[in-house]
């Protein structure tokens, strides 16, 4: 969504480097205004112009061809292979403005801001199975649960939901049993929290998911790792 950053083909290599130091950027695209790319200009077209003794100063005889530039309708899984390949792409919007650019890179950030919630679910989920393990029994856990799937075969803690976890330490002997150094209604009303947003990450929400509970996922998962590490489970 970003106006990028751009040169015009008259400049000087200096304002090149300039612009390319000053951002950490290998690479600036060639533009006379926001609705037209005449090229790009990078590092290493600078190098290879200055390998074969180019002698010029001039940004326009140092440009290269390899972007690629798709409409902001372009399916995503199209986009990305696109990128892949090409390596610089920018986005053309409905109003032909020029936006961008995508590289790997940001592919490689997007994946893991998208990422991160399912692996944070994963650690406190094995925590939590870590907390449960062998403190009760399997007979005692299938008493508090109603299955409404008669195929559905739970032979050891690992086969239960998240939910059923909740419903598993909520429960007053189990509590008991678990001998949790915690405020029972404070920590069950935590992992009801974390179940909910559990639910909107798992059904693959189409909005991301919100910086406070992407903290709370975090607090949580480093909280249960102190708490497992610290009594040895």
């Amino acid at each position: 969504t970003q106006t990028p950053i751009s040169i015009s083909r008259d400049a000087n290599l200096e304002k090149a480097y300039h612009l390319m130091w000053k951002n950490d950027y290998s690479q600036l695209p060639v533009m006379n205004s926001d609705r037209e790319i005449l090229g790009i200009i990078s590092w290493q077209s600078i190098a290879k112009g200055l390998i074969s003794k180019k002698n010029s100063n001039c940004v326009k005889d140092f440009m290269i061809n390899d972007y690629k530039i798709l409409s902001e309708d372009t399916p995503l899984f199209d986009a990305i292979k696109e990128v892949i390949k090409t390596e610089m792409v920018f986005v053309k919007t409905k109003e032909n403005k020029i936006k961008g650019p995508v590289t790997p890179f940001d592919l490689n950030e997007e994946f893991l801001e998208q990422i991160e919630p399912f692996i944070l679910l994963e650690q406190i989920e094995n925590f939590i199975r870590l907390i449960l393990h062998d403190k009760i029994v399997l007979e005692d856990i299938l008493k508090l649960l109603t299955i409404q799937d008669a195929s559905r075969k739970i032979e050891s803690i690992s086969d239960l939901t998240f939910g059923e976890y909740v419903l598993i330490i909520e429960n007053t002997e189990n509590w008991m049993l678990l001998g949790l150094p915690f405020i029972k209604a404070d920590f069950t009303n935590e992992l009801h929290e974390i179940r909910t947003i559990r639910n909107g990450v798992m059904h693959f929400h189409p909005d991301k998911i919100s910086d406070s509970d992407l903290i709370q996922l975090r607090s949580m998962s480093k909280f249960l790792m102190d708490y497992v590490r610290n009594c040895n489970l």
